[in-house]
């Protein structure tokens, strides 16, 4: 038997008595830029909701929202938006047992109008989210598990799409090489001035927009190792389980 778990923790389980040939890493993440890739189809979300779509920028919030959902910065993210006069949609691809409690806060804020929540979407199906969307925000801040970096900011940057990252999660290390107002806009969820600005900046210049999600996804392609990260992982596992 063996523990599985990632370089920071290993005095943690070292301080448990843990022999430190049980310890192993599973570091080589990785996102395939093959299904996350830009000629991907958009989400046909007019089927979905029923009805037609304007035709105006979609900022998009992809994940749970659960009972910690305001270290997620989205309070942050609707109170940028309430001062937003320009015609934008917010697009929240999420469940969870906050999302009643957050969409009070939504409809608090008048912006239902400017809302439209999607529930459950299949994993094979969010490359055309982030396709369709002009750009995808990751606000979080202060978030409880320390060690915590989600994949989806890379996947994000494999489709070629504007993504608005926290200070936060680009500290972390989430994503490498990135250059603020180049291949990613950084954002300081508690800062609403900063935050609306940019937002406001991702609305009103769509073709600076584009341009870093276009330099997001060169990066994506020199830095993503898919198939590595599939081989390590068979590797690992199967060295675990003695299966070959």
């Amino acid at each position: 038997d063996k523990i599985i778990t990632i370089p920071p923790l290993k005095k943690k389980f070292l301080s448990f008595g843990m022999p430190e040939s049980k310890i192993v890493f599973d570091e080589k993440v990785s996102v395939d830029t093959k299904a996350f890739d830009p000629e991907v189809s958009p989400f046909p979300l007019s089927d979905y909701i029923g009805r037609k779509m304007p035709e105006c920028p979609i900022i998009t919030y992809i994940g749970k929202i659960n009972y910690y959902w305001k270290t997620k910065g989205l309070h942050e993210l609707i109170e940028a938006a309430k001062e937003i006069r320009d015609d934008f949609l917010l697009l929240f691809v999420a469940n969870g047992k906050g999302l009643p409690e957050f969409q009070n806060l939504v409809r608090e804020k008048n912006l239902e109008k400017h809302s439209i929540f999607l529930g459950f979407v299949p994993p094979w199906k969010i490359p055309s989210i982030i396709k369709l969307s002009t750009c995808v925000v990751v606000p979080e801040r202060e978030f409880p598990i320390q060690y915590h970096t989600p994949i989806l900011p890379r996947e994000v940057m494999s489709v070629g799409k504007c993504l608005l990252l926290s200070r936060e999660l680009y500290n972390k290390g989430c994503c490498r090489d990135l250059v603020d107002g180049k291949s990613v806009l950084l954002i300081d969820p508690k800062d609403i001035k900063q935050f609306r600005g940019t937002v406001k900046k991702v609305i009103k210049d769509p073709s600076a927009t584009k341009k870093i999600g276009r330099e997001a996804r060169k990066l994506s392609e020199k830095t993503e190792i898919f198939d590595e990260y599939i081989d390590h992982a068979i590797d690992l596992y199967t060295s675990l389980t003695g299966i070959s």
